[in-house]
């Protein structure tokens, strides 16, 4: 059976601009399965908000595994999580090739319609047009294991939430007194400038937890963006990546030298965790590098690089030389990231 809907291409294009938004409930994590004809396949699905109601859901086989998505839809979601109605086509559906002839008031378009409702986290619906089927998915989550880590005996502690504890820390290039403020539940957020620990670390396991704001209406770099500059000289990318394949230049990413192994990352307004062996490169008596520095690095509790060798410093690097002891820096991007519970253990 063919779908034949009709659009106004202007409503369907149209993204209104929003401020940055409360927590959505439909946001994150679903589970389930979906059947296609006579096929029945087990997914994982993730939600991201695009503003004005709007969402794109991204169906894989499950979590992590992003590259390529099983298939994605757009729509929207109405309503509240105890009774909300949904409705999204494949995501190409204003692709001009989906176009077969004008109409009156639109156009009639190829596709394939989603619609269902939400009750008490559970979505169910139907598919009809190009492909007809079913879903039921359920709301989940995921979490850090690592997350509230409690430090070892003879871990430096750089921030526990307190006032007092931003003394730890001073506003790279000029040494001054750190503008970051502290928000509730001790969370340190982003104000101004880049910061570095006073005290400087070489080889050292380094333990933090972020949380990236929920832009709905940003894309790409602009949606949630900071990052850890490992001894001050490779950039450990943060970024509201949630549901993407998990590039370079994404969340968790080691900017231009290496991908994750998965994306491992959790939702915006979600509290996620870093932990990170770092080994500084080796140098000779006259200051040439003879050995990389490497690292092992856990997102939210799975291995996303293990024992990489870092060949050279990043982009933007306060410590382009990689032979200073800095420790590591946290990027001020414009964006109000937020960062708690970070400790280092000195090897």
């Amino acid at each position: 059976m063919k779908l034949q809907l009709v659009l106004s291409l202007g409503a369907c294009l149209c993204l209104q601009a929003m401020a940055q938004a409360p927590s959505d409930s439909f946001l994150g994590d679903w589970e389930g399965s979906v059947t296609l004809g006579s096929s029945n396949k087990e997914v994982a699905v993730c939600m991201i908000p695009l503003g004005n109601n709007r969402y794109e859901a991204r169906f894989f086989e499950e979590f992590g595994k992003q590259d390529e998505p099983l298939f994605y839809i757009t729509g929207t979601i109405k309503g509240d999580p105890d009774k909300a109605t949904i409705k999204f086509l494949d995501h190409d559906a204003l692709n001009l090739d989906k176009v077969r002839e004008p109409a009156s008031g639109g156009v009639i378009l190829e596709a394939s319609l989603w619609t269902g409702d939400i009750s008490q986290g559970n979505l169910k619906g139907v598919i009809a047009g190009k492909q007809s089927g079913s879903f039921a998915l359920k709301k989940t989550s995921r979490s850090s294991p690592t997350l509230g880590l409690e430090p070892p005996k003879d871990a430096v502690i750089l921030f526990d939430g307190t006032e007092k504890a931003k003394d730890n820390f001073k506003e790279h290039g000029n040494n001054q007194q750190i503008r970051w403020e502290i928000k509730e539940g001790g969370a340190l957020e982003v104000n101004g400038g880049n910061i570095i620990p006073k005290q400087g670390f070489g080889d050292c396991t380094l333990h933090l937890e972020f949380r990236s704001p929920l832009y709905p209406d940003r894309f790409g770099q602009a949606r949630g963006n900071s990052g850890v500059y490992i001894n001050g000289a490779y950039e450990l990318q943060i970024l509201d990546s949630y549901g993407l394949p998990g590039w370079d230049n994404e969340c968790g990413g080691i900017y231009q030298i290496s991908r994750p192994a998965v994306n491992a990352c959790l939702t915006p307004m979600q509290w996620q965790t870093y932990d990170i062996d770092f080994t500084m490169p080796r140098f000779d008596a006259t200051g040439k590098k003879v050995k990389n520095g490497r690292a092992t690095i856990k997102h939210n509790g799975i291995t996303i690089h293990e024992d990489l060798e870092l060949p050279n410093a990043t982009a933007g690097a306060m410590n382009p030389s990689e032979r200073d002891l800095v420790g590591f820096l946290l990027q001020d991007h414009g964006d109000k990231v937020q960062f708690r519970n970070i400790w280092v253990l000195e090897k």
